[in-house]
């Protein structure tokens, strides 16, 4: 799992993967609902989960998505 950061105000955001971040090791997409504890751990409390598209595990690198 890595953390991609925080939705803006509106619910919205783009997200950038870092370099050399093997999105082959990818299948899903999770947005959760984190309380701002300093935990890095997973709170089960998933709002939208999804898959990956194709073309990302192609990619193999660096990119970015948005999120709504």
């Amino acid at each position: 799992m890595i953390s991609l950061g925080d939705l803006n105000a509106d619910h919205t955001g783009t997200f950038t993967v870092p370099s050399g971040v093997d999105l082959r090791n990818y299948s899903r997409i999770d947005v959760s609902l984190q309380p701002f504890n300093g935990s890095t751990l997973h709170s089960k409390a998933s709002v939208v989960r999804g898959s990956l598209p194709s073309v990302a595990f192609g990619s193999g690198g660096a990119g970015s998505a948005p999120a709504s």
